[in-house]
């Protein structure tokens, strides 16, 4: 009998504790909003986030977020934007980020497809899953201040500058030989039509490549397939994949590569394509090799896009 009372004390003992604990933890992450400026803000811990834009304009806007927001008598600084929080925004065509800003979360600005630039500010230092889903982006900046990210050599991507990954591209990015790694859905949705992957590239990330409907042609200057998986392109058009001579069978044998295969109609401009001097040769996956006869003969790339030479 006594055994079961001092069970039941301990149960007891047990249930408060349990019920503190959780009156602490709904304390501490209580949230409070406000809205203002077409937005919602939520303050959690001292500090300020985006939580949703109301978009209603029918013409193009631009949109600058404070550095801080005032809740009651205090002013809080502006430090986060959340998942979708502008999401389907399409007629932003600009947006300046506050100097306080230090995460943009997955997909915070999808679709947003009137927006073609972006500056990252000095204090950002987490960037989520496709923050810039199917947007427009064409030029990308990175603070030079900024020492988590950079955009080394103007290559309009953003890079995350401790270990060379490379998080963010758009159509006009140019990949520099120091990148490693491609992050998963790094391109997501863009509009890009020719990649030049580094010979320093070891790692694409998962769907790096999803949704790049106009995507034409793929150079990759690495001996070996760069580690990948077999989401790597998924909902991508048919394109052309262009590797070194030396490592075309490397290439075909590899799971994650060897499904790609050459079927855009009437190419036979392309086997006057611009090569690597170093390399000087390429091939393309699945079909006969790219021979190049002359180190004179280069071409522009962008130019044959636009005017084919028969």
């Amino acid at each position: 009998m006594d055994g079961e009372v001092r069970n039941k004390a301990f149960m007891k003992k047990i249930f408060l504790i349990w019920v503190i604990l959780e009156t602490c933890v709904l304390i501490v992450s209580a949230e409070v909003y406000k809205d203002t400026l077409n937005m919602r803000f939520g303050l959690i811990d001292g500090k300020v986030s985006v939580i949703k834009y109301f978009c209603s304009d029918s013409a193009l806007i631009d949109i600058s977020i404070p550095d801080s927001i005032p809740f009651g008598t205090n002013n809080f600084p502006v430090t986060a934007i959340y998942s979708k929080a502008f999401e389907y925004c399409t007629t932003l065509s600009s947006i300046i980020l506050p100097q306080s800003l230090e995460s943009i979360m997955s997909e915070a600005f999808a679709y947003c497809s009137s927006l073609d630039s972006i500056y990252i500010t000095s204090a950002i230092s987490e960037i989520g899953f496709s923050p810039f889903k199917c947007c427009d982006l064409s030029h990308i900046v990175v603070d030079d201040n900024n020492p988590f990210f950079d955009n080394r050599g103007n290559c309009n991507a953003i890079i995350r500058t401790h270990d060379n990954c490379l998080i963010l591209g758009c159509k006009t990015s140019e990949i520099p030989e120091s990148v490693v790694e491609i992050y998963e859905f790094a391109f997501d949705g863009c509009d890009i039509e020719l990649v030049d992957l580094p010979s320093s590239l070891k790692k694409i990330g998962s769907m790096a490549f999803i949704n790049c409907d106009k995507l034409k042609r793929i150079i990759c200057r690495a001996v070996e397939p760069p580690i990948t998986d077999h989401t790597l392109f998924l909902h991508t058009v048919p394109f052309t994949l262009f590797v070194p001579e030396s490592c075309i069978d490397t290439y075909r044998s590899n799971y994650c590569w060897n499904s790609i295969k050459e079927t855009i109609p009437d190419t036979s401009w392309v086997d006057r394509l611009w090569f690597d001097v170093n390399i000087q040769k390429f091939y393309r996956m699945e079909t006969t090799p790219i021979e190049i006869k002359s180190i004179s003969e280069l071409y522009d790339i962008s130019d044959m896009l636009d005017n084919p030479q028969e």
